[in-house]
């Protein structure tokens, strides 16, 4: 019998997967910001279109080279709303946002998931907020408060923002953070169900069916021979490594661990984000963000320490 809490070699591929993804989303934030920059003239629906189409054509293209799997009757409507919840509504949300506030905001916004979706999960799957659960959450957010009330600061960053534009932004990715939790909570079973590039391929299909036509006018009126070699290697970064590559990698962890867990590495993207943005001299590094820091990883420790639904039923059998 495996002990609670034991890391067998399936979920330590998972706490790898999304590990490695939200390291890339950390990144994709700045890179974003990078194209968003007022002085090229692009706007939001621009990036959010990359975003669906790039990867929409780099998962089937690979899905020609791997088994053809069957979707059952009855899931493509499942896939279609997933895909708006995870990719569609998702990616507008965070394009639109970022284009109103940090980088580093953006990204503090983001560990709000793990709320949500301890939430939801007790909502929809009947996960319990056990003890350790709730500590752990509390934990984490403690150290977001703490980078949060130093992003309030005039030292903490280099952005210069209206607060009503700051407050919209915050408000957006929210609303990004809460789309994500629903995705992670209501659609695991399809998870269970299919491949990851099966999954990926048509979870953004569906959202560029919907938002392409929607968005297609800003992209058609943009001018695209005026700009660099920066601004085309920051469009690649959010298409490949920066949305291909971390949805192929999420539904990898999404076998292997529960969705509070996952949801939990959100508080990673921060730190990322920040190093990146510092070397990029959009923000500033203060060493009060090591508490913060030492904070939100003990808070994900503990939620990966947590029993889940699974776990109790499993120790009522044994010990009825």
């Amino acid at each position: 019998m495996i002990k609670k809490g034991t890391l067998t070699k399936d979920r330590l591929l998972g706490h790898l997967a999304i590990l490695s993804a939200n390291v890339l989303f950390g990144v994709n934030l700045p890179s974003l910001k990078l194209v968003l920059d007022p002085a090229n003239g692009v706007v939001w629906q621009v990036a959010a279109v990359a975003r669906f189409l790039g990867p929409t054509i780099l998962f089937w293209s690979v899905s020609l080279f791997l088994p053809r799997e069957t979707i059952k009757k009855g899931d493509l409507l499942k896939l279609f709303f997933a895909g708006l919840f995870a990719v569609g509504i998702n990616q507008s949300f965070t394009a639109v946002g970022v284009s109103y506030t940090t980088p580093f905001n953006t990204a503090l916004v983001t560990t709000v998931g793990p709320i949500l979706t301890l939430i939801l999960s007790a909502l929809f799957l009947k996960e319990p907020i056990t003890t350790k659960k709730s500590i752990g959450v509390a934990v984490g957010l403690s150290g977001v408060v703490w980078l949060l009330m130093l992003a309030a600061t005039p030292q903490a960053t280099t952005a210069n923002l209206a607060t009503q534009d700051h407050l919209l932004g915050l408000l957006l990715n929210l609303g990004s953070s809460l789309t994500y939790s629903t995705y992670l909570t209501l659609f695991k079973p399809l998870v269970d169900k299919y491949s990851p590039v099966t999954l990926m391929k048509w979870l953004f299909l569906s959202s560029t069916i919907v938002f392409l036509p929607i968005y297609w006018n800003e992209v058609t009126t943009t001018d695209f021979t005026q700009f660099d070699s920066n601004f085309y290697g920051a469009l690649f970064y959010i298409v490949v490594p920066g949305s291909f590559l971390p949805f192929l990698l999420i539904p990898v962890a999404q076998r292997k661990l529960r969705p509070t867990v996952i949801s939990m590495y959100a508080y990673i993207q921060p730190f990322v984000t920040a190093v990146v943005s510092i070397s990029l001299g959009l923000d500033k590094w203060s060493w009060w963000r090591v508490p913060a820091i030492l904070l939100i990883f003990l808070g994900v420790f503990i939620v990966t320490q947590s029993k889940s639904r699974a776990d109790i039923e499993r120790e009522r059998n044994l010990n009825p």
